[in-house]
């Protein structure tokens, strides 16, 4: 395959959809190569399309709009939580660069790490030497590459860039501290993805606390009790006499997001009294169901294969479950949670007998996954043809020179 690589990457710049069966070969491989022109046909994606007119894109590119045309001074006397994405959006605009390089480059980064860190674990562990017997290379390299592409949820990923690229960030840094135990990367690394979304902060509180405090028993009994309040249904009240305790802290620092963290918030506790049936379903069910089996697998299962980050995915969950009140917090939490769960699955199955309850759970694991991202693709139905048919057909530099005017944003049913 090297001899046609120069070709596979000149084809992807012309015309990338033409050449994703030769990348998913590279991707199977473990190859950079394939994971960098994967990310990169998944930017062009990104570039392109066209959102409904309430998604958090169309906000990005109006104050994108806004900073272009601001000198940077202005821009730092009005800082706030946002101050480092509004000077990496300045930064493109002063580069001459239209407002989708904002989304193309954010989920360049996103896919690009996520998948960086797939190949960190495959390259660290997985020895063709070291298999299970049961487990081929390719199944276990078809089944992270899958799970992952799933997880991470292209029009989320679009959309919220903020928190997805700063939780691909925190995840490439941590992987690469479990992996390599060096911490000058991974403490820059973290630093930056607290930059870009301060929901970054409470991973960084846990993460210390995984590491400094490394007494498994404590954690699995802090996880142990969040299993126990998810099932007894009392977690909100918890939540509500924790937030009001940290209230006062929280608004004197700006951090405090009434929308998000409070009983009335439209985002938070009163999100989910005005949905239909169908939105509960998908939200309550449906997209945390790989969470809900990763904390029955965890429990089940004392020794898992990828001990060194087992203290975090005990903490991880507990805090997930405590912040299920609030839609959005819960939404992102469990969305990084179950991207450190593929790479322990991974560890599992090769370390571990393929048995028959193994595959069952890897079967529904895989289903839940599925049916969570058909949700999420559905809802954003309308806006899939216009924003790409043209990329069956003209070649990729030429989509570059157009740019989605806010006329064509979509209207939730029409």
């Amino acid at each position: 395959m090297n001899n046609v690589k120069p070709l596979i990457f000149f084809g992807t710049l012309l015309y990338p959809l033409y050449t994703l069966p030769w990348i998913f070969k590279s991707m199977i491989k473990n190859e950079y190569f394939g994971y960098f022109l994967f990310s990169l046909f998944m930017a062009l994606l990104a570039y392109l399309w066209i959102p409904y007119e309430l998604y958090d894109l169309v906000r990005h590119y109006e104050r994108f709009d806004e900073v272009a045309n601001l000198p940077f001074k202005q821009i730092y006397n009005t800082a706030d939580l946002r101050f480092f994405f509004d000077v990496y959006m300045w930064c493109i605009a002063s580069l001459g660069l239209p407002k989708e390089f904002v989304p193309f480059s954010t989920i360049f980064i996103t896919y690009f790490l996520l998948f960086s860190s797939l190949k960190k674990i495959v390259d660290c562990q997985f020895k063709y030497s070291s298999f299970n017997q049961n487990i081929s290379f390719k199944y276990l390299m078809l089944l992270g590459i899958i799970l992952l592409f799933l997880q991470i949820r292209f029009v989320d990923s679009a959309s919220g860039m903020r928190n997805y690229i700063a939780f691909s960030i925190f995840i490439f840094a941590i992987i690469d501290f479990y992996l390599n135990k060096k911490i000058i990367l991974p403490i820059i690394l973290i630093f930056v993805s607290l930059l870009f979304h301060m929901a970054v902060l409470p991973l960084i509180l846990l993460f210390l606390l995984s590491i400094l405090f490394n007494i498994r028993k404590i954690f699995r009994i802090i996880f142990v009790i969040s299993l126990l309040l998810l099932l007894t249904n009392q977690v909100n009240t918890i939540f509500i006499f924790i937030m009001d305790l940290l209230k006062p802290t929280l608004q004197a620092y700006g951090l405090y997001i009434d929308a998000y963290m409070s009983s009335e918030g439209v985002y938070g506790g009163d999100y989910y009294s005005h949905m239909n049936i169908q939105t509960y379903i998908l939200e309550k069910i449906i997209l945390p169901a790989p969470f809900y089996l990763a904390g029955i697998y965890l429990f089940f299962v004392k020794k898992i294969s990828f001990y060194q980050i087992k203290n975090f995915l005990y903490i991880l969950f507990s805090f997930a479950v405590l912040v299920n009140f609030s839609r959005t917090m819960f939404m992102r939490y469990i969305y990084l949670f179950d991207v450190l769960f593929i790479f322990v699955m991974l560890f599992e199955l090769r370390d571990k007998m393929n048995n028959v309850y193994r595959k069952v759970f890897i079967a529904f694991l895989f289903l839940f996954f599925v049916i969570g991202s058909f949700g999420g693709f559905y809802a954003s139905r309308d806006s899939y043809i216009p924003s790409w048919y043209k990329v069956l057909y003209i070649p990729a530099p030429i989509m570059f020179l157009e740019s989605v005017d806010k006329n064509e944003y979509i209207h939730r049913g029409g």
